[in-house]
């Protein structure tokens, strides 16, 4: 979050995202989630509504390409359409796609997978 603040890397979303996410701020596990670690629901909202002012939107525009789980499309094309160099996920049906040919150049990969390419590759994650 603090690298994105600092321009240090860009985060892409599009409306279906940002509809992902506020649906699953909704749903009653996240609330009782966030509720046991004694967080506020508002806060998550909080941090979805900072994250969607320092993204770069990607307008999606024709078809997503398949993914076993129909809702994860949406990621992967925002990705696609977004020349993203990184999909960090820990989604597996997203990461499964991470050896496929048609994705571009994109790398699918966990969030301890990113820091290590990323400082591997000389990016300064620093804050």
């Amino acid at each position: 979050m603090r690298s994105i603040a600092l321009e240090k890397l860009t985060l892409l979303t599009c409306e279906p995202i940002v509809g992902d996410y506020l649906r699953a701020a909704g749903r009653i596990g996240v609330q009782k989630l966030f509720a046991r670690k004694g967080v506020p629901i508002s806060d998550l909202l909080e941090v979805i509504s900072d994250l969607v002012e320092r993204a770069e939107e990607i307008q999606l525009q024709g078809e997503a390409p398949p993914c076993r789980d129909e809702n994860d499309r949406m990621y992967l094309h925002c990705a696609i359409l977004g020349s993203a160099k990184w999909l960090i996920t820990r989604d597996h049906d997203l990461l499964d796609r991470a050896d496929d040919e048609d994705i571009d150049s994109i790398r699918i990969v966990t969030p301890e997978a990113f820091i290590a390419q990323a400082l591997g590759e000389g990016v300064d994650l620093s804050v």
